[in-house]
């Protein structure tokens, strides 16, 4: 019986390493295939993500009916993704607008024990609204380098990227970008909001009112999640959940450490993210004054003066595109200029918006520094330790349960029906020699695929 190409690789696999280790089946050797096939990428249900979904073709228009499906690129996510840009970064230039910037961090108007009451409670409060954002930032950073690493376009499949396809609207170089934007202004947002939840958590002198601003903050970081809903329910698109990348196979091992390191890097941002956000919160209780204060004269000097420092040149041209973005609803920048200019009532005085150094402020506090930077660690850290150490039970591999199952998720993997008719009967046979050679009933793939 003759065996089409997309047959070949799977045998060979087999034969060979049947010549390798005699005493491994093919059951087992199928159930390594199937192991080594995908990827997982932890990407969010949200908008943003939508792009890096779309871009691996995990969205479809269904068009009301399975059988017409076709797959959406990732520019039509995209433009959704700049409204949704606009409309978050709108709320979060004009909330920041929008506060108290006379309210002390440690406010004794209501005597010293309600004080300190009030000062503990909020910094709890900022550490969890932080927990609700851990999550969402390390996978955004995650998303974020495996997009950026060159490999991935080459590796792991895609539209268009198929040996007898060319298709130029899904090449990389226009795909690729499209990508890093939408995942950049995700972070973006996303730290911008977790900063901005620091003044309006100290700017509330009673705990309640601290609370209900808590779940403001919540509602801005999951628009993107609401705007995929609405994306998906009015124009009929299915994104696939919990979607795993295919690899090929001979790029599998490469693959698994690209994955391993882009875990570290995004750990090693985010370790450096949090440290510079706790010297924020130490430095607003240092000096008494909202973290919002120092952030909108240090904007309002970008706006109205030249920059030093490579770096300050870089945050003034950064902050600029950003006001050039939101203007398309309405131009912030006359706001700026009136609630920071003291010839105009403004509150900014010469110092106020002097640049925060982290280095200098952390070493005044050794013993909270120290045990943050234990926190820190031993979050992003620990749990890939345990992954790569020997403790807990190891999977059994021997169970036929488990390897059937794996061999069925392979075999309904491949696009040729004929192929696959002939890869569900062969399989069939093994387990039937299987079987009478153990006695056991025969279970065969044929009845998981309600043959």
């Amino acid at each position: 019986m003759q065996l089409s190409s997309q047959m070949l690789p799977f045998f060979t696999s087999e034969s060979s390493s049947r010549t390798e280790n005699p005493d491994c089946s093919p059951l087992s050797t199928a159930s390594s295939i199937a192991k080594k096939r995908t990827t997982s990428v932890p990407y969010n249900e949200d908008l943003y993500d939508s792009v890096l979904v779309a871009a691996f073709g995990g969205m479809e228009f269904t068009l009301f009916h399975e059988a017409a499906a076709k797959q959406v690129h990732p520019v039509i996510p995209f433009i959704c993704v700049y409204i949704l840009f606009t409309i978050q970064s709108f709320l979060v230039l004009n909330i920041g607008l929008d506060l108290d910037f006379g309210t002390a961090v440690y406010n004794s108007e209501f005597g010293k024990d309600d004080a300190d009451m009030v000062v503990v409670v909020e910094l709890l409060l900022i550490f969890i609204v932080q927990l609700s954002f851990y999550n969402r930032m390390l996978k955004c950073l995650r998303c974020l380098f495996f997009v950026l690493n060159p490999t991935t376009w080459r590796d792991i499949e895609r539209p268009g990227h198929q040996e007898d396809v060319d298709d130029s609207t899904w090449s990389p170089l226009l795909v690729a970008p499209l990508c890093i934007v939408a995942l950049i202004w995700k972070f973006f947002i996303q730290n911008k909001v977790s900063t901005l939840s620091f003044s309006i958590i100290f700017s509330n002198a009673r705990i309640e009112s601290a609370v209900f601003d808590c779940l403001a903050i919540e509602f801005i970081i999951l628009l993107d999640e609401i705007a995929l809903s609405f994306v998906k329910v009015t124009f009929d698109v299915q994104m696939e959940e919990n979607a795993k990348f295919k690899v090929k196979r001979e790029a599998f091992t490469e693959n698994k450490s690209f994955r391993r390191l882009e875990g570290f890097l995004a750990g090693m941002c985010l370790s450096f993210l949090y440290l510079t956000q706790f010297g924020t919160v130490l430095f607003a209780l240092q000096t008494n004054t909202l973290p919002a204060k120092r952030t909108l004269c240090r904007r309002w000097l970008h706006m109205s003066s030249g920059q030093g420092d490579l770096f300050s040149v870089f945050r003034a041209l950064t902050f600029k595109a950003w006001l050039l973005i939101v203007s398309v609803i309405r131009n912030p920048a006359p706001d700026f200029t009136r609630y920071a200019d003291p010839s105009l009532g403004g509150v900014c005085k010469e110092g106020d918006y002097d640049p925060m150094d982290v280095f200098t402020v952390l070493p005044s506090y050794p013993k909270s520094t120290a045990f943050f930077c234990m926190l820190v660690l031993t979050l992003l850290f620990l749990p890939p330790v345990l992954r790569c150490s020997n403790m807990g039970r190891q999977k059994d591999e021997g169970s036929l349960d488990a390897r059937g199952t794996e061999i069925a998720n392979m075999i309904n993997d491949v696009e040729d029906e004929q192929v696959r008719e002939i890869m569900l009967l062969m399989s069939g046979q093994i387990q039937e020699l299987k079987s009478k050679s153990s006695g056991a009933p025969r279970i065969g793939l044929l009845g998981m695929f309600g043959k």
